[in-house]
């Protein structure tokens, strides 16, 4: 599959390839996440790792490869990728292809030493990122077991990929090295490929980049995943501050008002969460979002992480108290508007449009959810009561924070995880 987008940077080549890696087991999702760590840390066959950085650096605008989720619109489906993305000058073309096919297919897996410094580096990593930016991870972990797509997502990017790599570090040999490699060496293929590009010379950077791309005619078939088991769980770290999260899966309440359910989350968001959680209970940040079928309330570097999950549970009264003394809601729905529409570069212009198609985003979908959006009344307030009543009595609470605030959370929480 090619996506092609009429050129908006006069000079400039976007280039996007997305390889299909729904058929990996749960262990080698997280060996590719692994891999993707590795992919500008290597030597390769003909340069030390510090040569490709300088040529990276010489003939490309950009360089990345990451992991891809995309939940689907209209189910609890989601396209699994692994994503490599570039940027260059249309006259650097054919070298930028040359760069690209060298990190994807030539580089060097046999020094131990690189890859277990790479490993440390992660490890180190998330370590700051749980203390420092927890809303994410304790996000992820409460999400988990609403769905496969939530259970992947954790798996290689939450608290469960972190314990995978302390693990690859305690018991690091051969063979776990030979995976790595062996899954960096089918990840790449054409059968997996769907492609998209952004130049003036799209046509012939498209053939070139098809022309490149390893052969493989396997067929590719999905390999099913186990759902996490429902669990309200602590994460503790060496910290004052917390995290707190509480989220439910509510895709089929809330299919037709999606947008009704955006006004209502700003709402939320800039009034109740902001005057609860941030004012009174002195946490640095808060907010509910609507993603992935999900509802999420989140607090940030909280002081009372426990008091903010009582606030989520409130919701409800703060909604009756809003239907009856609040007058207009225009400048929600204004604001909520504003957040649906943003001013896009030719890159992000790219990367949404190809977000909304794997997740089978269409038009008309957009179309539906702003009409929603500006047709939203109080009485939608009243009607959405019943989707965060079920968020309030099946959802799911992750806390990350300190021992002292994780014995507060003793009521909410079933067991205690650590780094």
């Amino acid at each position: 599959t090619v996506i092609s987008y009429a050129p908006e940077a006069e000079g400039i080549t976007y280039g996007s390839l997305y390889f299909n890696v729904e058929d990996l087991s749960l262990e080698d999702c997280q060996n590719l996440t692994v891999v993707i760590k590795l992919i500008t840390e290597l030597a390769s066959k003909k340069h030390s790792t510090s040569e490709l950085a300088r040529i990276r650096n010489t003939y490309l605008g950009s360089f990345n490869v990451s992991n891809t989720l995309v939940a689907h619109e209209h189910d609890n489906g989601y396209k699994h990728l692994a994503t490599v993305t570039y940027s260059c000058l249309d006259n650097n073309n054919e070298i930028a292809l040359d760069i690209v096919k060298e990190h994807l297919y030539d580089l060097l897996f046999n020094d131990e030493k690189a890859v277990l410094n790479v490993l440390r580096q992660t490890k180190a990593m998330m370590e700051m990122e749980i203390s420092m930016a927890g809303h994410s991870y304790a996000g992820n972990r409460a999400m988990a077991s609403a769905s496969e797509f939530a259970t992947v997502k954790e798996m290689v990017s939450g608290y469960s990929f972190y314990n995978y790599v302390k693990e690859l570090i305690a018991n690091f040999n051969n063979e776990k090295l030979e995976k790595l490699q062996k899954v960096y060496n089918s990840v790449f293929t054409k059968n997996r490929l769907t492609l998209s590009v952004m130049s003036d010379k799209s046509e012939k950077i498209i053939k070139n980049i098809l022309a490149s791309i390893k052969e493989d005619n396997s067929p590719i078939v999905k390999t099913d995943k186990a759902v996490m088991a429902k669990a309200n769980e602590g994460i503790r770290v060496a910290s004052p501050v917390g995290y707190a999260a509480m989220t439910a899966n509510v895709r089929d309440d809330i299919k037709d008002i999606k947008g009704n359910l955006a006004v209502v989350n700003k709402v939320l968001g800039l009034d109740y969460l902001w005057n609860e959680i941030r004012a009174k209970g002195g946490a640095y940040g808060c907010g509910v979002s609507s993603r992935a079928n999900n509802i999420l309330f989140y607090s940030f570097r909280d002081p009372n992480p426990r008091r903010s999950i009582d606030v989520y549970k409130a919701t409800n009264d703060y909604l009756d108290n809003f239907y009856k003394n609040v007058g207009s809601i225009d400048n929600y729905i204004i604001g909520t508007i504003g957040d649906s529409d943003p001013l896009l570069t030719a890159k992000t212009k790219i990367s949404t449009g190809n977000a909304e198609y794997f997740a089978g985003l269409t038009y008309q979908d957009k179309c539906n959810v702003r009409t929603q959006i500006l047709t939203t009344t109080k009485e939608d307030f009243l009607k959405l009561k019943e989707i965060f009543k079920k968020v309030n009595e099946e959802g799911s609470i992750c806390v990350v924070g300190g021992a002292n605030l994780l014995d507060q959370c003793k009521d909410v929480i079933d067991k205690t995880l650590d780094l």
